[in-house]
């Protein structure tokens, strides 16, 4: 996962929660910002995979694959096939919407703006 250093919050509590690394992909020149990831691997994945299935709701297949990672070559190219395969398709039950998924997108994504010459807020998401 990786994150703007300004919005890099969330780094902080995976790596907190999960352990793993973060570190510097993108040093920012200009305008741009630096950009943060967290990084996490071995049995420590296997477990932030198990902890984060319980609660996604677009990645929760590719997660359960990750979960129980196998521990012979034979077994691990399968999953490693099964997530490559998760990736191009489209799972319905993956993508009923949940309050989890809505808020962590807003969180993401979302904006909050207050204009000049109204008595309200306005919402947004966009991409």
């Amino acid at each position: 996962m990786s994150q703007a250093k300004a919005n890099s919050d969330v780094l902080i509590i995976f790596h907190q929660a999960f352990g793993g690394s973060i570190h510097l992909i993108h040093p920012g020149t200009g305008a741009k910002q630096p950009v943060l990831q967290w990084t996490v691997a071995g049995d420590a994945a296997t477990r932030a995979a198990a902890m984060l299935m319980r609660v996604a709701c677009v990645k929760r297949a590719q997660l359960a694959v990750a979960a129980s990672w196998p521990a012979t070559k034979e077994d691990r190219v399968a999953a490693r096939r099964r997530i490559k395969e998760l990736r191009t398709r489209v799972c319905v039950e993956d993508h009923l919407c949940c309050w989890f998924y809505v808020t962590g997108f807003f969180d993401a994504e979302g904006c909050i703006r207050i204009p000049s010459h109204a008595s309200s807020i306005r919402l947004s998401i966009s991409q």
